[in-house]
């Protein structure tokens, strides 16, 4: 019987590596508080991740010890580095994309009418696992109380926040 894949999460929001837990991930990083690199090779056996998935924010920290440069640095030989919507200046050490012979892909996470629409259609068909989607948004906030709630730092830690527009109750009365 074959063990169960590792998954690595590493993220700096706690709400976030909880969640990461909860959907599968055998172990969690915070890169604020350890040194994700040796904790990477030390769950691998010195090996290295096959795949690293960095999917930033602007959480994410750049220049040196940025997550590029942890992603070169944990990486097996010819694995795979992938990155979606990265920000801020990476630095990476591309000696280790030289001897580590792994490939190096990126995307902006743009894609387009024709996406939304496979999305929509899958969440209308009940073919999509909603509950996991919904429960990655960790605030409700309307539109109006957006302003006080990011100034009071309300959204800390929040992973994806819903905010609803203000709802007109009143019937429109102009015709065109």
């Amino acid at each position: 019987m074959a063990s169960p894949p590792t998954l690595i999460a590493i993220d700096p929001i706690s709400s976030r590596r909880q969640l990461a837990s909860r959907w599968g991930a055998t172990h969690t990083l915070d890169p604020s508080a350890e040194d994700t690199v040796t904790h990477v090779l030390d769950i691998t056996n010195g090996v290295g991740a096959n795949l690293c998935i960095i999917t930033a924010s602007s959480l994410a920290a750049s220049g040196p010890g940025s997550v590029a440069s942890v992603a070169f640095e944990s990486v097996a030989r010819s694995g795979q580095v992938t990155v979606i919507g990265l920000i801020g200046d990476q630095i990476a050490n591309f000696n280790r994309l030289i001897s580590k012979e792994f490939q190096v892909g990126g995307s902006k996470a743009s894609l387009g009418p024709t996406y939304v629409a496979r999305a929509v259609a899958q969440a209308t068909s009940g073919t999509w696992p909603m509950t996991r989607y919904r429960e990655i948004i960790m605030h409700r906030v309307a539109l109006n109380d957006l302003p006080t709630a990011i100034a009071n730092d309300h959204l800390r830690g929040a992973i994806k926040i819903l905010v609803t527009p203000p709802v007109n109750d009143s019937p429109n009365t102009s015709e065109a």
